[in-house]
């Protein structure tokens, strides 16, 4: 399973200019969560990774507040609220 998802996340990066060439901006002062936005042509990329062994509660930026993306890794639509609920050691990852 491990491979699997290592393998998803190589396919992706491989496939999108924005997270590979994009300009960053990073956002939040939570020293346990890593959350920056890419940004490339007509390409944008949002990732948030919570990189402690505990679930956690990410109080989202405003500007990013009731934005529609696209889960890059489950191929379904997202809209950002208020917070995102991630599981230790969780990403999230939206394209737009």
């Amino acid at each position: 399973q491990l491979a699997a998802e290592y393998a998803s996340l190589i396919k992706f990066r491989l496939s999108n200019d924005a997270i590979k060439r994009g300009g960053i901006e990073s956002f939040g002062d939570d020293e346990d969560v890593l959350m920056f936005k890419r940004n490339y042509e007509d390409q944008e990329v949002l990732v948030i990774v919570n990189t402690r062994n505990e679930q956690k509660e990410v109080s989202v930026p405003a500007e990013l507040i009731n934005s529609e993306w696209q889960n890059a890794m489950e191929n379904a639509p997202y809209q950002v609220g208020q917070t995102i609920e991630l599981p230790a050691y969780g990403y999230l990852i939206l394209t737009n």
